[in-house]
């Protein structure tokens, strides 16, 4: 909705001006938009710089070589690897953008490449200031709500692949399709968390829901359950698991469970409210002891079998030690830092 509106009134400035192809302006607002309120003024800013730079370089590059293939080719590609290599991409992009287009418009009788340049670059200035300040105003996006919302989802998605291993494990169809779905789905969530983080802990720093044990943990018990995903489907006919089939199924039941509930506490629950999981520590203790009694007297097929029940065992054991210590961690926080304001 605000990308539509920050479109729909740089457009319209753009034409109030009297200023000729108005889309100019409603790309650069459509490209200026970001996830968050901090994320959208680095973009603007960087957008505006790369705006001047690549009006400055493509009346160069007009000049010497107008409308010509190769030299759209060279105002691309040295803004490119020049921010690039200082990993300035965004400034790079809209240094090429305007560059490529100033280059290739032609001269006509009362509208130089002089002219062209000057509005290319009023317009992509008129379009990322209208998107930084719809942004600013209508509802900004405050990343360290985003940061939790995408961390609901992350937990979200592992319960739901924790379900699936469940089903693997008490052998019904395991739906490796829908697994391969979640496990994009929870990748791309946690690339959005990285990206968001330090601009949510500068916005509302704290000590307890946004913790660094949070985002470290949460990809580490990805992990685990990645590794899950990929193992259990080959072991479940395994004498070695049907040994311990009902306590792992437990286990992974008492897992999916908390996940869960801990997707549910970030979206309803406040930073310093407390986070009640399942009792899962009685049920991973007898996990492991009954894997060590069967891996005692059971006689699997082939020593790699045996690894690959142990590494499933062992993903379902690290991932309830995880939740635990993610528990442990928030109260320990909330009690040594005292309620957030």
């Amino acid at each position: 909705m605000k990308v539509g509106l920050a479109a729909a009134i740089a457009t319209l400035c753009s034409q109030l001006l009297s200023l000729p192809n108005p889309w100019f302006a409603t790309l650069a607002a459509i490209v200026a938009m970001q996830n968050t309120l901090q994320a959208t003024y680095r973009s603007g800013r960087n957008n505006i710089l790369g705006a001047f730079i690549g009006a400055g370089l493509g009346i160069a590059g007009a000049y010497v070589a107008k409308d010509q293939a190769w030299a759209v080719g060279v105002v691309v590609a040295m803004p490119l690897i020049v921010f690039g290599w200082y990993r300035l991409t965004a400034i790079g992009q809209q240094a090429a953008l305007v560059a490529s287009v100033v280059v290739l418009v032609p001269d006509r009788v009362g509208f130089t490449t002089l002219d062209f340049a000057r509005i290319r670059l009023e317009q992509a200035i008129i379009g990322i200031v209208v998107a930084m300040i719809v942004q600013a105003l209508v509802f900004p996006p405050r990343a360290h709500r985003k940061v939790r919302l995408e961390l609901a989802g992350v937990y979200r998605d592992m319960a739901l692949v924790m379900g699936h291993i469940t089903t693997a494990l008490q052998q019904q169809p395991f739906a490796t399709e829908t697994v391969r779905s979640e496990r994009l789905d929870a990748r791309s969530r946690l690339s959005l968390v990285d990206e968001m983080w330090d601009d949510a802990m500068s916005e509302h720093p704290s000590h307890s829901q946004l913790a660094a044990h949070w985002r470290v943990t949460t990809r580490r018990i990805w992990e685990q359950c990645a590794v899950l995903a990929t193992e259990v489907a080959a072991v479940t006919e395994s004498e070695l698991i049907a040994s311990c089939r009902d306590d792992l199924t437990g286990l992974t039941q008492a897992i999916e469970a908390s996940l869960s509930e801990i997707s549910r506490w970030f979206r309803n629950h406040r930073a310093d409210d407390p986070l009640s999981l399942p009792d899962i520590d009685r049920t991973r203790r007898s996990v492991l002891r009954r894997v060590r009694a069967a891996e005692a007297h059971e006689q699997p097929e082939s020593y790699s079998e045996t690894l690959q029940v142990l590494a499933v065992a062992n993903a379902c054991n690290m991932i309830a030690v995880r939740l635990l210590d993610l528990s442990t961690q928030h109260d320990d926080a909330v009690r040594i830092h005292g309620p957030m304001d």
